[in-house]
């Protein structure tokens, strides 16, 4: 990429950002020549809303990428999977903030492939005892969210906690 299309790049990211591209490796196994986008942030919030503007920046990224180069993106850095999940999840993630993006059926380090399933953890706010799983492809594509209950959470009341019982019944409620 030319040094005016990654500072045109760089545009969309609140806060400015440094992008830098250099040749990589694409997939796993038997991997393709590819181009690692480097996106730097000076800080990473993990608040939904900052990952939400930083995920819509990055897919806008991609879409340019994709047309560019006619090839799909491939993302390995799990705190950039995680902002692509909060800005492709179908439901509202208000009030949640970023925990952790971890590999389903992938091994970090190995290299991924679209055939691979990430997850992102979104905690909740506390009184509900709450957290959101957005699984995602390497591409940042949406495949599924569950939202799950904590067995022990706390409110105004103080600590509660959910017998096998009520979250049986949970489940039964909520599928």
């Amino acid at each position: 990429m030319a040094d005016i299309e990654l500072a045109e790049a760089s545009k969309p990211f609140a806060g400015g950002a440094a992008i830098s591209a250099e040749v990589s490796s694409q997939g796993k196994g038997a991997s393709g020549p590819g181009i690692a986008i480097v996106v730097e942030i000076e800080r990473f919030a993990t608040d939904t809303g900052s990952l939400i503007a930083i995920g819509s920046a990055l897919f806008a990224l991609v879409r340019r990428l994709r047309t560019r180069f006619g090839r799909e993106p491939v993302v390995e850095d799990l705190t950039t999977l995680g902002a692509l999940a909060a800005a492709a999840a179908p439901e509202g993630l208000t009030g949640h903030r970023f925990v952790a993006t971890v590999p389903v059926t992938a091994s970090p380090g190995v290299g991924t492939n679209d055939s691979d399933i990430w997850a992102s953890c979104f905690k909740g706010p506390d009184d509900e005892g709450m957290a959101t799983v957005v699984f995602v492809s390497p591409s940042g594509m949406c495949l599924g969210t569950v939202k799950v209950p904590a067995e022990t959470y706390r409110n105004g009341d103080g600590a509660h906690r959910r017998s096998a019982e009520d979250l049986r019944m949970w489940w039964s409620q909520h599928q």
